[in-house]
Order: structure tokens, then C-alpha cells, then sequence
């Protein structure tokens, strides 16, 4: 997954920082580093969480009440993992990011 190489490349960062000068903390290296790595947290219990409803649907009948399901569970378990995944996509460079990101699915051209 992406998000596990970027982090790297940041701690990376942040030790030859700490060992190349006296005073030069390497804050921002860390402080992204930490973040990155509580959004992928996040992301990877969300998406579990979007499996398992995935799965619970199979043992709904009725359209009424399937439909009712996958608004209330699978479609707000989408967006829950969405706007983790959204920021997660701010904050991980273009080269360790396997997918298109939504301003080149937004603006390119076919």
C-alpha cells in the first residue's frame, strides 16, 4: 500500500535530520509521519468495517429492507472511508500514490 512508503521516506527524512545538526528537530517530518500514519489506521479499520457490512447484505431479504441496509451501512461506510482516503491523498507524494487522484480523474482527457 502506498500509504506504508511514504512514511518511510519521511522517518527517513526526519533521522538524517536529527543526526546531521544539533537543533534541527525535524517536527514537521514527524508530525506528518505520525499523521499518515493514524489516517491509514483509520483507513484500514473503515474498510474492514465496509467488508463486513458488504457481506451482512447478503443475509437481508426484501428489496425495501436491502435497500434501507446498504444507505444506512455500506453507502455511509463509503463515505466514512472516502474522506479518510481524500486526505490521505493530500498528504502522500504522486510517486508512492498508486491511483489517479482526483484532480487527474477531474481534469484529464481520455
Amino acid at each position: 500500500p502506498a500509504h506504508l512508503g511514504w512514511p518511510h521516506t519521511v522517518w527517513l527524512s526526519f533521522i538524517e535530520l536529527d543526526k546531521a545538526a544539533v537543533g534541527v528537530g525535524g517536527i514537521m517530518e514527524k508530525s506528518l509521519a505520525e499523521k499518515i500514519s493514524v489516517l491509514a489506521d483509520s483507513m484500514y479499520i473503515k474498510l474492514g468495517n465496509l467488508e463486513e457490512a458488504v457481506l451482512g447484505a447478503k443475509d437481508i431479504e426484501g428489496t425495501q429492507d436491502k435497500g434501507m441496509y446498504y444507505r444506512t451501512r455500506i453507502f455511509l461506510g463509503m463515505q466514512e472511508l472516502r474522506a479518510v482516503v481524500d486526505e490521505l491523498e493530500t498528504l502522500i507524494g504522486s510517486e508512492y500514490w498508486p491511483l489517479p487522484t482526483y484532480a487527474e480523474m477531474l481534469y484529464s482527457v481520455i
